[in-house]
């Protein structure tokens, strides 16, 4: 609605999510918003599009999508998930000749994936839940099991704590090789978080843009920032 101008194409490989992102485009009267029922493995790389968006692309989607931006020059913002699932997947990982420099073994590359893909809600909904519990029984101990029961309590914390670090370690050079990968092709990315944190378990967000775009920016002036996305023909949004 912000830019009738700009063509949006959603793509999702469930009739349903179609259905419903249909009805909500019919209700909102929008005019310039394709829906197609479609595996992204079937998207025409031909296709002339500016902006790939991605939420919750599984595993090697993330990375289909990133390549389809970066064959076609354009923008990208990508919310990865499940990158466990890389394992399957026929596409090189590591992704950036950097990481495929310190891992060479792609076994290797597989097992951080998959370490990195506990989730954020599992992490905290496991912390409450032993809270819960320890609170429920505490008061049918002694003193001298309390202080042995606060003690274990402490250190199944602890444990969590240091297997969350581990995750969002092994996830954010995951994300990073990623980057790196567009920055190999001259782009100029970003990695960030989704705020608030809790909003979903998956909250990396990969942003990047062609280099040769800061050049026009600059030429065009920042007043005329509007202008250059009202030019925009086409963005790709794939679907969770």
């Amino acid at each position: 609605a912000l830019y009738p101008s700009v063509h949006f194409i959603l793509l999702d490989n469930r009739p349903p999510s179609i259905h419903q992102a249909e009805e909500r485009t019919a209700t909102a009267n929008l005019h310039n918003v394709t829906c197609r029922c479609e595996d992204l493995h079937d998207f025409s790389a031909s296709e002339t599009f500016h902006l790939g968006i991605a939420l919750h692309a599984c595993g090697p989607l993330t990375d289909l999508v990133m390549d389809f931006c970066l064959l076609q020059r354009a923008a990208y913002v990508l919310c990865p998930c499940c990158i466990g699932k890389v394992q399957a997947s026929s596409l090189v990982y590591p992704r950036s000749s950097c990481f495929r420099a310190l891992i060479p073994d792609r076994r290797q590359y597989e097992s951080m994936a998959s370490a990195g893909d506990l989730s954020v809600r599992q992490f905290f909904s496991k912390s409450k839940t032993d809270g819960q519990k320890a609170a429920n029984i505490s008061n049918s101990k002694t003193k001298e099991q309390q202080q042995q029961q606060g003690w274990e309590q402490r250190q199944q914390e602890e444990e969590l704590q240091q297997q969350h670090r581990r995750r969002r370690l092994c996830k954010a050079f995951v994300e990073t090789d990623r980057g790196l990968r567009a920055e190999e092709a001259g782009y100029l990315t970003r990695l960030m978080l989704l705020t608030p944190r809790e909003c979903t378990p998956k909250n990396d967000l990969l942003c990047g843009y062609p280099g040769e775009w800061d050049e026009l920016i600059l030429e065009r002036g920042n007043g005329e920032g509007r202008e250059a996305v009202e030019k925009m023909e086409h963005v790709v949004v794939n679907g969770d």
